[in-house]
């Protein structure tokens, strides 16, 4: 079996779209048939890269997939032999003072795991000598952490093309490995926010601009080597399959609605894969499209629920059908901060009451998501003997986004899991078939948990 992969391990800075994704996308305009991977907990990053690269993304997190098998079974699921796989991941931030820069070694354990090449996408605005320090310190991280590959490396932000010509070649005399070009500095765009990549107008307009930026780079001739990055993608492409994920025991075949909006977006396609490995059949479909039909499960992906309030609110019968499922024994499952629309109300972020679908008598709210800070790994345990999703003394692992909340509103609707670890005390709710995370849960970290939801339609 032969999977074609790469890892690229970009810098971050405040403020500007990561350099990683601006290659990647650029990558793709040279005319290598890529498969993107996102490695790491950052929804904007998410959105980015389906939104510059016009791709479907399959998210990997480290933190939340259960072992080393799990991961290369979910990059099996999803990759493509006939492509480039490339696995973009954070390489951390490097600030004024040593105190507030950081090296993430996550390029490392995910290289190990999926054994392939790491190609490195640092900044280059020191000087040459000291850059070349810099980049040891990184080097060293890396291959401190796991006896992995670093096979070569893009600069961003050079002084000028003279300044890049010194730097290759203090690169050259100290390391093992080449470097295969840079990306100017004025093709640095600052970074949208997640709630212009989540409506349709600011959508169009802003990805527009990033796009063109992408195809900037990649027009440049003799700029950076890409075909040297196909190549060392290409150079250890086999792969020992795991064996997959095992579909259903008896024949069952079920119908499962994706709600497809540009504001939940935060998953990537991992929900998609896994229904489609246990033998679903998947349907992405709008508010609208979802009324055309009956299914088993109705699935709302992780995203910013109170802009996809506005779409939902305004297609008639939307809510309706959603509560006939729910009677009708179908699952509805809202994972992540899309759960927190399902009230009869939520407090939206500028403080505001809004509109909610009133599903469950909960209460959302978003009003402290203009202090967000980065997800938290947490695991959540079941808060009874017999939930729908956890039972027992069963656990699944999920991501808690801080600063937003969910809350029963009625002494009838108890704590069906609750999250416990660097988080506690983060809630999900069920009545009948319906399933409120208030955490982001990683359907792949237990999939016998997420199969079984199937056995109770």
């Amino acid at each position: 079996m032969k999977l074609p992969r790469l890892i690229i391990a970009g810098e971050h800075k405040t403020g500007f779209v990561p350099p990683s994704i601006l290659l990647l996308a650029a990558m793709k305009r040279s005319g290598i048939p890529l498969h993107v991977f996102y490695c790491g907990f950052s929804p904007i990053d998410v959105r980015l890269l389906q939104s510059i690269s016009e791709e479907s993304v399959t998210v990997i997190n480290l933190k939340t997939c259960t072992n080393i098998k799990m991961v290369k079974t979910l990059f099996e699921t999803s990759a493509m032999s006939n492509k480039l796989n490339v696995i973009v991941c954070d390489l951390g931030q490097r600030a004024e003072t040593a105190r507030d820069s950081y090296i993430d070694t996550i390029a490392s354990d995910l290289a190990f795991a999926l054994d392939c090449s790491i190609i490195l996408c640092c900044y280059a605005e020191n000087q040459p000598r000291p850059l070349v320090k810099i980049v040891g310190e990184i080097c060293s991280a890396i291959e401190k952490q796991n006896p992995v590959r670093i096979d070569g490396a893009i600069f961003v932000n050079p002084f000028d093309p003279h300044s890049f010509q010194l730097t290759e070649n203090n690169i050259g005399m100290n390391f093992r490995w080449s470097t295969f070009g840079y990306i100017p500095s004025e093709l640095e765009p600052p970074i949208p926010t997640i709630e212009s990549l989540s409506s349709v107008g600011s959508y169009t307009r802003g990805t527009f601009s990033l796009r063109a930026v992408a195809g900037r780079i990649a027009q440049m001739q003799g700029q950076i080597d890409y075909l040297a990055l196909e190549a060392i993608g290409k150079y250890n492409q086999e792969w020992i399959s795991t064996g997959g994920v095992a579909h259903f025991q008896k024949a069952i075949s079920p119908k499962v609605a994706m709600i497809k909006d540009l504001a939940l977006t935060g998953e990537g396609n991992n929900a998609e894969l896994l229904f489609k490995s246990f033998g679903c059949q998947v349907y992405q479909v709008s508010a609208k499209e979802m009324l055309s039909q009956s299914f088993d499960m109705y699935y709302f992906p992780d995203g910013l629920g109170y802009i996809a309030a506005e779409s939902f609110n305004s297609t008639e019968k939307f809510a309706s059908t959603l509560k006939s499922a729910i009677l009708n024994n179908r699952i509805v499952f809202a994972n992540g901060a899309s759960a927190l629309i399902f009230g009869e109300k939520f407090m939206a972020p500028d403080g505001s009451e809004a509109k909610g679908l009133g599903i469950l008598p909960v209460m959302g709210n978003y009003s402290n998501l203009a202090s967000f800070s980065s997800p938290s790994p947490v695991i959540c345990a079941s808060a009874k003997t017999e939930g729908l999703l956890l039972q027992g003394d069963e656990k699944i692992n999920a991501y808690m986004v801080p600063n937003i909340a969910l809350e029963s509103h009625s002494k009838s609707l108890h704590c069906s899991f609750a999250a416990t670890g660097i988080v506690a005390g983060s809630t999900g709710y069920e009545e009948h078939n319906a399933i409120l995370a208030g955490v982001c849960i990683d359907l792949w970290s237990n999939i016998d948990v997420i199969r079984r939801l199937f056995y109770a339609t």
